[in-house]
């Protein structure tokens, strides 16, 4: 799970070097957590 969030931390910040204030307003906009899936 650690990797995971090293990731996400690691790809949103070359988002938002990209991409600037629209991504920082798209994230407001949107959902980044996905839930887990229950298991059967």
């Amino acid at each position: 799970m650690k990797n995971y969030v090293i990731l996400i931390n690691t790809e949103e910040k070359w988002l938002k070097d990209l991409y600037g204030k629209e991504y920082e307003y798209y994230l407001q906009r949107v959902n980044r957590c996905i839930p887990r899936m229950p298991k059967k």
